[in-house]
């Protein structure tokens, strides 16, 4: 006679993990090492996995199931303010197999930044926005990062300095233009009313000359004309029919076209475009081009990160569009560029002591290397002396104008 197993038991085995599912145990605490209660325990991988009691108690413990079990990107998210300004904590890539214990989760102590996102013709209130926060150019996981009912938010951000950006592509019609602010922050703050602008429609289709066939996965870059300043445009890379659009305020724009390195296509900027209406650039063509690369340093052969590559027509110093146009960890750049004959110039970054170097007249006929250093930056001291350098303001100042100049570079 088959036997029947006794509700004890019953209750045992529906409270035993199933097979294949991992359990993580540990405690959620603050930097002082209280426990944190509250906490919403997530999981992401390859699987979509489902979490039970994934949450910590009152004193921070909790006991997690997820199933099935995997390699996960794990995140505990704390109850936003006003309960809690402790950041999210991301634990990347663990192995949930079996009882996983953590040990303590550590939250890192953030301030609160609150304020309500409004349209800046009628002053309604603006639900549903989305807010993404960016430190240190990575992208923050932020309990609470879209507007509720009243165009309020609240949310916990970490000190110093931040982008906050608005993305207001669910707010529904009359369109809106996505907003970005940078924030500086030491303690709690509200920053009122966001005046989010009417937004309007700027698309276009990217093709290759060659043969007219979509160019896909291309960047598109909207800078204000006057200012220089870039606008925050999400989305905004062209789709497999390489049709694009970005929505922005109404204002004067260039509008930069940056392909993948890959396709070896030259970037290209339609200048000061007028946008008081939704507006069609039309087709932009990409014509075919070769890259220009090499290895920067300075005068004392050590290289440097970010130096800048910028190029311009010899005759007519008209400004060719780079894109990826800085050196990386190990003084290499590499961009697509069209032949002919240009300047070349590479300009350290703002605090790094040295002058920027000009190479006139580079011949480009196809792929070509072009190495550069840099000159130490020339340092200007006036004496307290009128004599001593006629019209010199006393002070110690880096103008960094040097340059150096070289042959141009040879085709590979």
């Amino acid at each position: 006679m088959k036997s029947v197993p006794t509700l004890p038991l019953l209750a045992l085995l529906l409270l035993t993990p199933t097979a294949g599912a991992g359990v993580i145990t540990g405690r959620v605490v603050d930097s002082l090492g209280n426990g944190v209660g509250g906490v919403n325990i997530a999981a992401e991988g390859s699987s979509t996995p489902t979490v039970t009691n994934g949450g910590t108690d009152p004193d921070g413990f909790f006991t997690t199931t997820i199933n099935p079990d995997g390699v996960y990107d794990l995140f505990f998210e704390p109850p936003g303010p006003p309960a809690t300004t402790h950041l999210t904590r991301v634990l990347t890539a663990v192995n949930v197999s079996g009882t996983v214990d953590l040990g303590n989760v550590v939250l890192a102590p953030g301030v609160a930044l609150t304020g309500r996102c409004v349209r800046a013709v009628g002053g309604s209130a603006v639900p549903g926005v989305n807010i993404d926060v960016i430190a240190g150019g990575v992208n923050l996981p932020v309990v609470g990062d879209s507007t509720d009912a009243l165009g309020q938010f609240s949310i916990a951000v970490p000190t110093g300095p931040i982008e906050v950006r608005f993305k207001t592509d669910g707010t529904g019609t009359p369109l809106l233009a996505p907003l970005a602010l940078d924030l500086s922050l030491s303690s709690g703050t509200n920053i009122g009313d966001v005046l989010l602008q009417p937004g309007f429609v700027l698309s276009a289709i990217v093709r290759r000359q060659s043969n007219n066939a979509a160019v896909v996965n291309t960047d598109i870059d909207v800078f204000d004309s006057l200012t220089g300043d870039k606008i925050y445009t999400p989305s905004d890379n062209t789709d497999s029919a390489g049709f694009v659009d970005v929505i922005v305020a109404a204002g004067t724009y260039d509008f930069e076209v940056c392909p993948q390195f890959a396709d070896r296509l030259v970037a290209t900027t339609l200048l000061s475009q007028s946008v008081s209406a939704n507006t069609f650039l039309g087709t932009i063509l990409l014509q075919p081009g070769v890259v220009l690369s090499g290895t920067i340093q300075d005068y004392l052969g050590n290289v440097h990160k970010d130096i800048d590559v910028d190029m311009r027509d010899s005759a007519t110093q008209a400004k060719v569009t780079l894109c990826g146009d800085n050196t990386d960890e190990t003084g290499f750049y590499a961009v697509v560029v069209p032949t002919g004959i240009f300047d070349v110039e590479f300009e350290p970054p703002l605090g790094l002591p040295l002058g920027s170097q000009t190479i006139p007249n580079v011949t480009i006929t196809g792929d070509t290397t072009l190495d550069g250093t840099l000159p130490p930056c020339v340092f200007v001291y006036c004496t307290s002396k009128p004599s001593s350098i006629p019209g010199c303001v006393p002070a110690l100042q880096p103008p960094c104008t040097a340059s150096l100049s070289a042959g141009p570079g040879t085709a590979d």
